[in-house]
């Protein structure tokens, strides 16, 4: 989704347990927060999957193989076992708002301490506006973080986050602009504005009930990483995958599952300290970093127009580094909601 959906918040993840470049492992964990939004579900995608059983589409990132931007289409059919064209269609001046809850927590042990900052909740209200057949307005206004009161000016800063996009009509996005605002902030706030529709890509192909589709994404584009010379990643493309669960007819919607489980992992040496500090006793080994992520969750989308009107699920992404043992636990739950 998002942006995930389709790396989840892992902001802090490297520091807490004892790899980044600039701490000691060993360290004890950190106790401030930073807000982080939700990785999408389907960022970077090379590809999609439509119909079970049929041959996968030519890779689709670029928007150049599953869509075009098109007006809405009215409502497919939907009987029994019968094929679903998910598409988005956004018609010109139709504006949609959605409110957005984030809450996330940490559970951190390094160097046999174990800690973490306090729960966080992040909550949005995101204004989405067609200028045009395709070209979608991302505002988001009404921006609240609970938790450390440091993050109130982090909260002020997200306030009046402005971008457009072209969005066709299977999620590829392109061109986009930022009139207020940046992509890391867009993605904090679960806008991975690269990454699909609110991290949401539908396949070429129309679906029957039962079905299943995926695309891909790239970990560490989403994973805020420190610059480290000779690292290298393995199992770094994730699907994230999709299944059309259920159609209701009478009411013109359809019930879509969806999962992420994935292990990247990343090698690194710790580095060395600057000239005349102190350095880690551990500057020079290799180090492995290992992630495990889960999400599940649902969302229900409009038939007529293929455009969200609710998205739920969890995401837990655990991390241990072989180096020291250290560990990591981050858990989030999302929330989004047409008003």
């Amino acid at each position: 989704m998002k942006r995930t959906f389709p790396g989840f918040l892992v902001i802090g993840m490297i520091a807490a347990v004892g790899c980044a470049p600039k701490s000691e492992i060993g360290a004890a964990p950190p106790t401030s927060n930073t807000p982080a939004g939700t990785a999408p579900m389907a960022a970077g995608a090379t590809g999609d999957k439509g119909e079970a059983g049929t041959t996968p589409s030519a890779p689709s990132a670029g928007s150049t193989s599953t869509g075009q931007p098109t007006a809405n289409p009215g409502t497919p059919g939907t009987s029994s076992g019968e094929a679903v064209p998910l598409r988005f269609a956004f018609d010109k001046g139709s504006e949609y708002k959605f409110e957005q809850t984030l809450e996330t927590s940490q559970e951190m042990t390094a160097g046999g301490k174990a800690g973490g900052p306090p729960p966080m909740s992040v909550t949005s209200v995101i204004t989405v506006k067609a200028l045009d057949t395709g070209t979608i307005e991302y505002k988001v206004s009404g921006v609240k973080i609970s938790g450390p009161t440091q993050l109130a000016q982090q909260a002020k800063a997200l306030e009046g986050l402005t971008l457009t996009a072209q969005v066709d009509a299977s999620g590829n996005t392109s061109n986009v602009k930022y009139s207020k605002g940046t992509r890391d902030q867009a993605v904090m706030l679960g806008i991975d504005t690269n990454d699909g529709f609110f991290g949401v890509k539908y396949p070429s192909n129309a679906v029957k009930v039962g079905n299943s589709w995926s695309h891909t994404f790239d970990f560490k584009d989403v994973v805020p990483m420190p610059q480290m010379p000779g690292s290298t990643w393995k199992d770094a493309t994730v699907a994230s995958q999709f299944a059309l669960k259920s159609v209701d007819a009478a009411v013109g919607t359809a019930l879509v599952d969806m999962k992420v489980d994935a292990t990247p992992s990343l090698k690194f040496k710790v580095p060395e300290a600057p000239s005349g500090k102190t350095g880690s006793p551990m500057a020079g080994k290799e180090v492995t970093l290992n992630f495990t992520i889960k999400t599940s969750g649902t969302m229900t989308v409009e038939l007529k127009n293929g455009i969200p009107k609710t998205m739920e699920y969890s995401q837990q992404v655990d991390s241990k580094d072989s180096l020291s043992g250290n560990s990591g636990k981050q858990t989030a739950k999302v929330t989004v909601r047409r008003l």
